[in-house]
Formats: structure tokens, C-alpha cells, sequence
């Protein structure tokens, strides 16, 4: 927990420490980017369910160079509880390419915004369960961002994603209020894996809310929540076999963010 503290001291001092660097580029805009984040939450929450229902840290990192980037996240368990054993239980690790098009078309929609990645999932605890995705996504530049977001696990066979909508309100100079919504599917192989029932349908319906305060131009922080509902009555039959959720779960934590 010390070592968790640490790093969470060291993120936001770091963004402070920024603040008072000079700019190396005034003019142009810089063709890299940096960002790192750490977020405490209530549970480890995914496509609407648990994946632990224990506290966690979250550390995210992203390097970005024009068009391209590669990420790494860590989910680290806070608590002894329900088997779970205050260890890293998954690092995530993506490389991929965000290209826009558009963005100044003449309409509703200004532009596209595509992400192509390649993301590797490690999970120390149980290595078999090690796996690869590929995964694709395109958002619309309007209001909402509508988009769509598609993985698959080429070795599995497992296909699954989300329709999606995102929206920020400017609250003040310094605090942006984000609005956010999935509609989660899965294949017949993807649901049965993670669910016991051999079809292809929806999943989850998911709402996130967030509120994120700048401190300055590269540190913000803010409390979020998300919440999700369970969609056909064998999925809620399937959440609540599980003693810590049921077919309606929710999370909520804090995040540190800094970005350069």
C-alpha cells in the first residue's frame, strides 16, 4: 500500500513540477504526448460485472507519436478478501495507430476518429489465462461522439464489444463533467466462456459519469461511478449466481490524471 501511495504522490508531483517547466515548443504543436493516471475504485467493474469485487489501484500509461501509440496498464489488488491477495492480478499491454479524417467537413458529423491496436493481456495469477486481442474502433466527431468499439480474441475465436456514446460539459474554467454509455455484445464462444450460455447477444448496458478538476494544465482530479445493468433474464440469472453482484452493479473511485 506504501509502495501504491508513493506512486500516486510521484504522479501528481510530477504534474505540479510541469507547470513551471518552459515550453520547448510555443509555436507548433508537439508531434509526441505523454499521460499517466491512478485511480483508486471500489471494485474492479468491466462490461457491467465484477471481475473482482475488491478495491483497486489502476495505473495507466500511454506514449504518443503523431498517429501512433503504445500503453500499459496494471490492476493491483488492494484487499485479502474473497481470494484475491493484494498482488498485481492483470497487466494489459497495447501498441496501435488513431487516425482522424475530416474534422472540418461540412455537416453534422465533422470527421472520424479510428483506433487500430494490438493489446496483450497478462495475468500473473493464472498465466493460462494469458490472451491476445485485436481491436478496432471508430467514434463520430458530433455530439455524443457516437462510435463503435470491436475486439477479438484471434486465438479463441472470441468476438465482443460495445456501442457508445460520450459527451463533456464544461462546467467551469477548470471542471469538465463527462456523460458516458456502452452497449455491450458478445459471441456464442465469447458468452461462453465468461457466462456458461452458448449464444450471441447483448450483454450489459453500461453509464459512466466522471468529474475531473484541472489543477493546472497537465494535473487533473476527480471522482467517477459507473454502473451496469444486465440485458435478457439468463444474464441476470447468470449475475446473480454470483454472491457478490447482482443484475444491477456499480462502482465508483477517484482519479489522478497528468498529461504533458
Amino acid at each position: 500500500m506504501k509502495k501504491i501511495l508513493t506512486i500516486a504522490v510521484a504522479v501528481l508531483g510530477m504534474g505540479l513540477c510541469a507547470q513551471e517547466a518552459p515550453s520547448l515548443e510555443t509555436e507548433a504543436e508537439k508531434d509526441w504526448g505523454v499521460s499517466l493516471s491512478l485511480s483508486y475504485a471500489s471494485q474492479y467493474f468491466d462490461k457491467g460485472s465484477y471481475v473482482n469485487p475488491d478495491p483497486i489501484f489502476q495505473g495507466d500509461f500511454e506514449f504518443t507519436w503523431k498517429e501512433l501509440f503504445v500503453g500499459a496498464t496494471g490492476f493491483f489488488d488492494c484487499t485479502d478478501a474473497n481470494d484475491h491477495r493484494q498482488t498485481f492480478e492483470e497487466y494489459d499491454f497495447t501498441f496501435g495507430w488513431q487516425p482522424s479524417v475530416g474534422g472540418d467537413w461540412d455537416g453534422f458529423i465533422k470527421g472520424l476518429d479510428f483506433k487500430f491496436a494490438y493489446i496483450n493481456y497478462v495475468y500473473p495469477r493464472v498465466r493460462e489465462d494469458d490472451s491476445n486481442e485485436l481491436n478496432v474502433a471508430v467514434n463520430a466527431q458530433c455530439l455524443l461522439s457516437p462510435g463503435v468499439d470491436l475486439y477479438w480474441d484471434f486465438e479463441d475465436d472470441l468476438w465482443y464489444g460495445n456501442l457508445n456514446v460520450s459527451h463533456d460539459i464544461e462546467l467551469a474554467d477548470n471542471v469538465t463533467w463527462n456523460l458516458g454509455g456502452q452497449l455491450w455484445w458478445g459471441n456464442s464462444h465469447f458468452q461462453e466462456r465468461d457466462y456458461e450460455l452458448n449464444r450471441t447477444s447483448f450483454i450489459s448496458a453500461v453509464l459512466e459519469t466522471s468529474v475531473k478538476f484541472a489543477i493546472n494544465d497537465y494535473v487533473t482530479v476527480g471522482p467517477f461511478a459507473t454502473c451496469g445493468w444486465a440485458l435478457g433474464s439468463k444474464m441476470r440469472d447468470n449475475w446473480r449466481e454470483g454472491d457478490d453482484q447482482s443484475a444491477f452493479n456499480a462502482t465508483f473511485g477517484i482519479n489522478v490524471g497528468v498529461e504533458f
